[in-house]
């Protein structure tokens, strides 16, 4: 099991959300997609590829360990700030990683039950997010489905019905499972100490949690949803936060480190558990 984490010792790793270049556009993608459509045999490849064979390893007798769920978790140029900590603490309790792109995907991998949305640049690339479509229905879908949601930093905004950068004006329609209007702010990084306290995908009890925030998001205009989360932070006081707008979504504008309570993981794992996605 990997090492708890002394909350005290919080690493911030840079968790920065400003501007970063998208060095390759959604729309080349989605064009080198169509070429190798056309001129690649993918039937053809893969039964050719299947001819290979096996590669043999002497003493090598590692046994695949055997997994509850998957989660799929984004990891693109518009996402993937994160601590990677939780994504070891979710492995060790039984979830297979799968990596994928709200960028450039046309859905979610197949079979998942969870998804871990993570921060990153959400007012940068909006609109290429946006475009896709697909993706967007997808998601919707997985929610509808009942599977596990937990989307943090500048993806809790984009969970949100709509969200709006600094100047006010620039508005984009979000995913709209958070009934609410998400605003970016100034930023601020502070560390805080949390507890659950209402019954989520992550944990109820009032089960201890640290992390970081930057203050960069706020919800405005929010329908009536229950707050899961109680945060404490050092020169500002206690508010509530972790938006759960039903049973398995759980946003949170700021990072958690499950270091700091290796059971937020072994929850996150059992709430995937519920489904295994086949959306097409």
């Amino acid at each position: 099991m990997p090492a708890i984490v002394n909350p005290e010792e919080l690493p911030s790793h840079g968790l920065d959300q400003k501007r970063k270049t998208l060095p390759i556009s959604r729309q080349f993608l989605m064009e080198l997609s169509s070429v190798v459509a056309r001129c690649v045999d993918i039937d053809e490849l893969l039964a050719n590829a299947s001819k290979a064979p096996s590669v043999m390893l002497d003493g090598y007798d590692y046994k695949p360990v055997s997994r509850r769920c998957r989660i799929a978790v984004s990891m693109d140029n518009a996402f993937g700030l994160l601590f990677q900590d939780n994504l070891s603490y979710l492995r060790f309790y039984g979830a297979d990683i799968v990596p994928f792109s709200p960028l450039a995907d046309v859905g979610l991998p197949k079979g998942v039950g969870g998804i871990y949305l993570t921060g990153g640049f959400l007012t940068e690339y909006s609109d290429d997010l946006m475009k896709n479509a697909s993706m967007i229905r997808t998601i919707r879908a997985f929610q509808d489905e009942g599977g596990a949601i937990y989307a943090e930093g500048s993806s809790c905004a984009y969970l949100c019905k709509e969200f709006r950068n600094t100047d006010g004006r620039t508005f984009s329609a979000g995913l709209g499972i958070i009934p609410a209007t998400a605003e970016k702010g100034d930023a601020e990084l502070r560390y805080f100490r949390g507890s659950l306290m209402e019954e989520s995908i992550l944990g109820s009890g009032d089960l201890a949690i640290h992390g970081i925030t930057n203050g960069d998001w706020a919800i405005k205009n929010p329908e009536r949803m229950i707050r899961c989360l109680r945060m404490t932070r050092e020169g500002v006081g206690t508010m509530l936060e972790g938006f759960s707008p039903s049973g398995q979504v759980f946003g949170t504008f700021s990072f958690l480190h499950w270091g700091t309570n290796p059971l937020v993981a072994k929850n996150m794992v059992e709430a995937s558990s519920v489904i295994q996605f086949r959306y097409s």
